[in-house]
């Protein structure tokens, strides 16, 4: 399907339109593909120029201004920073610009900020709902106790097949984001629970 049909609304300039579709070649997701072109456009549109005659200093005041807006998380920043990175290497690399604007605009700083992680007496009570007596109930709570012993994505879990769990050495192989693979630890409780299951 061309990268046109995917997207909601076509790119306005010809050099977005066709890094879009190198992204697209090199298997980029198409929810991906919307964040660079929303992301590219508003951009282009804030600064009311075509790509190939931004600035540095156009680049600098429109990250200013998102960090100034107090609507913007700084991680948004950084994103918008990063996409505009890909964009204009891209452009230098095909020879459509001889210096990248972004050249020397160091990425935006985010805060680190631990997550809650759920606790025990949560966790406790999520497991009291599953009533491993039926067959729903054991399931869930196989689910339950792989996601708190793993910390793996859900949709690394939904994945699995059953030659990746290692019942000997006590870890499951497992394909998450990005289609990157891991190994992460298959306790004794996730695999009674599984086992029951």
């Amino acid at each position: 399907m061309p990268v046109q049909q995917q997207l909601k609304c076509p790119p306005v300039y010809p050099e977005v339109r066709v890094f879009l579709l190198s992204r697209k070649l090199s298997n980029c997701r198409p929810r991906t593909l919307e964040t660079y072109q929303r992301s590219i456009e508003r951009f282009l549109r804030a600064v009311g120029k075509p790509p190939l005659e931004v600035t540095k200093l156009d680049v600098q005041n429109y990250l200013m201004v998102l960090l100034e807006d107090r609507k913007r998380s700084p991680a948004y920043v950084r994103s918008i920073h990063l996409c505009l990175s890909i964009f204009y290497k891209w452009l230098q690399a095909d020879g459509l610009m001889d210096r990248s604007p972004m050249a020397g605009i160091p990425r935006p700083r985010v805060p680190k900020k631990g997550k809650a992680f759920l606790s025990e007496a949560d966790f406790d009570r999520l497991l009291a709902a599953c009533p491993t007596e039926d067959f729903r109930g054991a399931r869930n709570a196989a689910w339950l106790w792989m996601l708190w012993c793993s910390g793996c994505r859900l949709d690394g879990l939904a994945k699995l097949k059953l030659s990746d769990l290692d019942w000997m050495n006590g870890r499951l192989h497992v394909v998450e984001k990005r289609d990157k693979a891991r190994v992460v630890p298959f306790t004794a409780p996730a695999q009674r629970a599984v086992l029951k299951y």
